[in-house]
Parts: structure tokens; sequence; C-alpha cells
């Protein structure tokens, strides 16, 4: 950091300098691509292990997610009444599966961690957008980046060896069954997202994504694939 200010809460600091991941990930060579899950744990590790007087007042919760959970339920049955069944029963489900979740320690949460907030300067990582940081579940921030990563080539291989080595370097925060569950939610507000911006074909793509927060939140017979390898 170069300066802060108190009165209006703004940091200075040095010029980020990096490409963003989305457009480094597919021309990564073999060793780069081994080096990256590790890297990108550490970081942010890093950021669940700063001091929680970061994280200002806010707080996410599984009662803060189970709103959002509620939310989103009622806005796919607005616009795809034949799926309000399915997105009632994975509410019911979701709550349910929180009620048995372990405590999660109080951390630092990035609040809105995804691809597009990581870039690569040589090996080092770098990510932004800290004006949310909350106390919460690390395994939240987890989630959502998995989820929101591509499906193809060295994205969808990225997933799995990220929570793997996140795993290893910060075993104190790391817990599969909340994992689980976030992924769950995640996975259900992707589907809410969908028809959002009227991205053609949205409604397979509600599907999609419904159909995997059901698989996570144990309500489809079919096995979800492993989390972490």
């Amino acid at each position: 950091p170069l300066g802060y200010c108190e009165t209006t809460r703004t940091l200075w600091q040095a010029e980020a300098t990096g490409v963003p991941l989305a457009r480094v990930l597919p021309a990564l060579d073999a060793a780069a691509a081994r080096a990256l899950p590790a890297a990108l744990a550490a970081a942010l590790a890093a950021v669940h292990a700063a001091p929680l007087a970061l994280a200002g007042t806010g707080t996410h919760d599984p009662a803060h997610w189970l709103l959002e959970v509620q939310r989103r339920c009622s806005k796919i049955a607005r616009v795809a009444p034949e799926l309000a069944p399915r997105t009632a029963a994975l509410g019911r489900q979701l709550q349910a599966l929180a009620d048995r979740l372990a405590p999660a320690p109080p951390a630092v949460v990035h609040g809105d961690f995804h691809p597009d907030q990581v870039w690569l300067n040589g090996a080092r990582v770098v990510l932004f957008d800290f004006d949310e940081f909350v106390t919460g579940d690390p395994m939240e921030d987890l989630a959502a980046f998995v989820t929101r990563l591509g499906e193809v080539g060295q994205a969808a291989d990225l997933g799995p060896l990220l929570l793997a080595a996140y795993a290893q370097c910060a075993p104190g925060h790391f817990e599969l069954g909340r994992l689980r569950w976030h992924l769950a939610v995640q996975a259900l507000l992707q589907a809410g997202r969908a028809f959002k911006f009227q991205r053609p074909a949205w409604r397979d793509e509600v599907q999609r994504h419904l159909l995997r927060a059901e698989g996570l939140a144990g309500l489809q017979a079919e096995p979800v694939t492993e989390l972490v390898g």
C-alpha cells in the first residue's frame, strides 16, 4: 500500500500488472498448469488468513445464503413455473443441510471471487476487487470460483486441482461438507443468472445448473463427480 485515507476508507496501492486468468489459461504450458493450482490456493488462503478487522461489519453466514436461495428460487419459478416444485424442494433440502453443517471458523472471505478477479504476472497470482470483504466461510470463495470456471480444457482441470491444493495449504479452513453445500448454493445462483442476461438457450442452462445443485444437495440419484482428487 502507498497510502490510506481514513475518512473515505480509500487505499492507494502500487499498480498491478499481469494478464487475466481467462486469457492465460488456454495457453499455459504443462509446467505452468501444474504450478497454478498451488499458487492460486496459496493466494486465496492468504486472504482467508487476513485479520478479521479487514472484513468490516458484513457477514456471509448460512442464513445469508439461505435468503439468497429463497430469492433465487422465487425468480426461477416466475420465469419457468414448471420448475417451481423442483426449486422449492431444493430450497428445503439446502435448509435441512444447513442445519447440520459443521461450524465454520470465522475468516475474511473475498465475497465475490470468480475467475475474472485473477490475473497472472509470471508465476505470481494477482487478486482484485476487495471491496466486498466480509466475515464468512472460506468454502464460499472456493465454491464461487470453481462454479464459474469453464467446463472444457485447462479450466475443467483447474477446479478439482485447486480444491485439493487448498485443502493441503489451509486444512484449518477446508471442510468437505461445507464446500459441497456452498457448491450447491452457487450452482443454484448460476441457474438464476442464466435468464437474467437472456443468453441463447438459457432454459437449457437453467436446467443444467439446477441439476448440478440437486446432485450436490443429494436430491438426484446420479452420483456427483468427486470434488477433490
